[in-house]
């Protein structure tokens, strides 16, 4: 017999994709604000923890800036320059497990 090996995907990656597909679809405009953490951990129904981590890894791709005190609002279309790098440096077939890696890429 032959298996496919089981895909692991962690909450915080599920919240990645939907905003990611979310802002596809341009229904969020560069410098719109995104809802409170709060608002949307209650509606992915998840903890607050898992979307910090998602909000935490697409401001690392360069698609969200937060702002302390003031909330997360999506960047300007023009600004993917980062996004690009990630890419580039970070291919779909690889897994990295936390947003934290990402940054560890980026900063030097």
């Amino acid at each position: 017999m032959k298996f496919e090996q089981v895909k692991r995907i962690r909450v915080f990656e599920e919240i990645v994709q939907q905003l990611k597909n979310y802002f596809a679809q341009g229904k969020l405009k560069p410098g719109d604000k995104l809802p409170s953490e709060r608002e949307l951990a209650e509606q992915f129904n998840c903890s607050r923890v898992s979307v910090r981590q998602a909000l935490t890894f697409l401001e690392a791709q360069g698609l969200l800036v937060r702002k302390i005190g003031d909330g997360t609002y999506k960047v300007s279309d023009a600004d993917f320059v980062t996004t690009q790098l990630v890419n580039i440096l970070m291919p779909e077939e690889k897994d990295y497990d936390e947003p934290l890696e990402v940054r560890r890429l980026l900063e030097p």
